[in-house]
C-alpha cells in the first residue's frame, strides 16, 4: 500500500472499464487500500471494483502524467510503471527482459504509449 496523506491518484473502473471522472464523485482510499467514495463529506459505499492509479508525480518527456500501469518507452525498450512496496518506490518494469529500473534512470528519455487498464494489448505486442 501506498503511503502519503495528499498521494494524488485517479480511479479505475474495473467493472465497466474506464476511468471515474472526478467532477462526478470524490474518493478518498483507506490504509488498506479500499477505495471508498464520499459523498455530501460522509463515507458513503465501499467499492471494490474501483482501484486507485496512484501518481508518479514525474512527468514523461512530452510533460505527460505518469501513473501507475501507464505504458512507457524510450528509443530502446517498453516499460511499465510499477509501485514497488518493499522498496516504498516507482519502478519501471521492461516488458522485454523483466527487470527493473529506476523511474528518475530515464526519465527525461520516457514517452507514455498507454495503460495496462486501457491498452492491454500493448503489453502482448511488447513482451
Amino acid at each position: 500500500m501506498l503511503n502519503g496523506e495528499n498521494m494524488k491518484f485517479k480511479v479505475w473502473d474495473k467493472k465497466n472499464k474506464m476511468w471515474l471522472d472526478e467532477k462526478w464523485a470524490e474518493y478518498a482510499v483507506k490504509s488498506s487500500g479500499e477505495l471508498i467514495e464520499i459523498f455530501d463529506k460522509k463515507a458513503v459505499d465501499s467499492k471494490s471494483h474501483l482501484k486507485p492509479i496512484y501518481s508518479t508525480e514525474k512527468t514523461d518527456k512530452n510533460g505527460v502524467e505518469l501513473f501507475q500501469g501507464d505504458i512507457i518507452k524510450n528509443d530502446w525498450r517498453v516499460f511499465v510503471v510499477e509501485w514497488n512496496k518493499e522498496l516504498a518506490s516507482f519502478k519501471l518494469k521492461c516488458l522485454e527482459n523483466g527487470f527493473t529500473y529506476d523511474l528518475n534512470s530515464f526519465i527525461d528519455t520516457l514517452e507514455k504509449i498507454g495503460t495496462t487498464f486501457e491498452n492491454p494489448e500493448l503489453l502482448e505486442k511488447n513482451g
